[in-house]
């Protein structure tokens, strides 16, 4: 194949081309200083689209540090192949949680497009792993709530409460208790500082009967991206030794049953959020002495759902 036109092409630029093609069949790369002035030949316009005019087999890209495959002419990513011959990923974006257009933001057209490079913004933004470009630093997009993941896990299993009842504003609570912990990352990293509001909207049963509840709201901080949670049925108490075996009684003659469905407003601060980021989850949480047969169990166990997070 011939050029439309050499001679806007120097005498200088042909000779390097010609340096670096000897005998790559063989083993033996060739230098291309015009490219490079170092040790090895790098690409330096994979972000963009673009293709060297020489490369060495599996060498780091100069723009984005990502590893370079002659063979098949595309960028290592992590999380899948960049070809920089099409501008794009050749496999779609994906999550290990599941959603419906991973790290896609509703309110932003390009982020629907599963195969594009960072939003096809590459000249300010960057990819570090192969998913969406990172967000919230120099020249990236602000984080948004698609931004942000809540884990719920049980972090002690629900016990009755024989000493130490709850005092929660003044009442005293006795009955079972346990804790769910609600983990919290905004674009992978933990905030610096985050607000919790939370409400429960509870139901309870005894045996099927249902029971009055009390509904409880609460302000937690965290500075380490974990908010605890005391989940479980609760009566009040005095508080006496006397009053706290009668209560035990109650819960572990009895079948019961609490669901709460747990909501948080959480305010967010961190090192990759400008001001502060509110968000909102939803989980629900249950609590229970009932077998899956229906029998009455001597233990309780706590079940959380994985919170949905979603925008105020």
């Amino acid at each position: 194949m011939q050029l439309a036109s050499s001679a806007r092409i120097p005498d200088g630029f042909m000779a390097a081309m010609r340096l670096g093609g000897e005998k790559p069949h063989q083993g033996l790369p060739g230098r291309n200083p015009a490219l490079y002035q170092g040790p090895t030949v790098c690409n330096s316009t994979t972000a963009l689209g673009l293709q060297a005019a020489a490369v060495l087999n599996r060498v780091g890209s100069c723009s984005t540090g990502k590893e370079h495959d002659q063979e098949s002419g595309n960028d290592y990513f992590g999380a899948r192949y960049y070809a920089s011959s099409m501008g794009r990923f050749m496999s779609p974006d994906w999550s290990a949680k599941v959603m419906p257009v991973p790290y896609a933001t509703m309110g932003d057209p390009q982020s629907l497009n599963l195969y594009a490079y960072v939003q096809n913004n590459p000249l300010s933004r960057i990819d570090a792993d192969g998913h969406k470009g990172r967000c919230g630093g120099p020249g990236q997009p602000a984080c948004t709530c698609a931004d942000v993941e809540v884990k719920a896990k049980t972090t002690s299993d629900p016990k009755y409460i024989k000493t130490n009842p709850i005092d929660r504003k003044g009442t005293i609570l006795a009955g079972v208790a346990g804790e769910v912990t609600y983990t919290v990352k905004v674009d992978k990293k933990t905030p610096s500082e985050i607000q919790a509001h939370e409400s429960n909207n509870i139901t309870e049963k005894e045996n099927g009967v249902p029971k009055p509840v009390q509904v409880y709201q609460t302000t937690n901080n965290s500075d380490n991206g974990k908010i605890p949670d005391t989940v479980g049925p609760v009566m009040p108490s005095t508080g006496t030794a006397s009053d706290l075996k009668n209560v035990d009684n109650e819960y572990s003659a009895n079948k019961w049953e609490m669901t709460a469905q747990h909501s948080m407003s959480l305010i967010i601060s961190g090192p990759n959020i400008s001001g502060t980021l509110t968000c909102n989850t939803y989980s629900i949480n249950t609590v229970t002495n009932i077998g899956s047969n229906g029998s009455l169990q001597p233990n309780y166990s706590l079940t959380p759902t994985q919170p949905v997070v979603s925008a105020p």
